[in-house]
């Protein structure tokens, strides 16, 4: 039979937990919006800026909204 110390220390733990998923979260937010930063330059050298330029219309409101969430 659970007691209330072991229910309350359960539900402490397990906000922990979810504070380290968020916080991984973020890092993993951080890195890929690190390397979508280097990448994206180099397609468009790759690629020519005639060919990327649709694409970059494209992808930059999606880069924007997780730059503004930072």
């Amino acid at each position: 039979m659970y007691t209330c110390e072991h229910i309350l220390q359960t539900a402490c733990q397990d906000e922990e937990d979810e504070d380290d998923d968020d916080e991984e979260q973020a890092e993993y937010d951080t890195f890929l919006l690190e390397y979508a930063a280097g990448t994206l330059p180099l397609l468009a050298k790759i690629t020519g800026s005639q060919v990327f330029t649709p694409y970059l219309k494209e992808f930059m409101p999606h880069l924007l909204k997780k730059c503004v969430s930072f």
